[in-house]
């Protein structure tokens, strides 16, 4: 089972973690023109699936409401693991 623990506000605003953030997280809708930043459970969402796929075979499961950007998260989660 993933369990999703979020950064303190403290460490999510760390200098370290917008560079990441902003290097990684960051995707450009060419159809817009604009660029979107994942929301933070998104970021923490991925962050634990590149982790299991890393580290296991074992499936996992990630829970998102409608409206809350799943198709963003799988497609950047998609990304991360295949520029690995």
């Amino acid at each position: 089972m993933l369990l999703i623990f979020p950064l303190s506000r403290k460490r999510f605003l760390n200098t370290n973690h917008l560079g990441k953030m902003i290097a990684q997280y960051v995707v450009h809708n060419e159809t817009h023109k604009i660029l979107m930043v994942l929301r933070p459970y998104q970021f923490y969402a991925t962050e634990q699936i590149v982790n299991q796929v890393a580290t296991s075979n074992d499936n996992g499961y990630i829970w998102h409401t409608t409206g809350s950007g799943k198709t963003l998260t799988s497609f950047k989660t998609s990304q991360i693991i295949m520029a690995c």
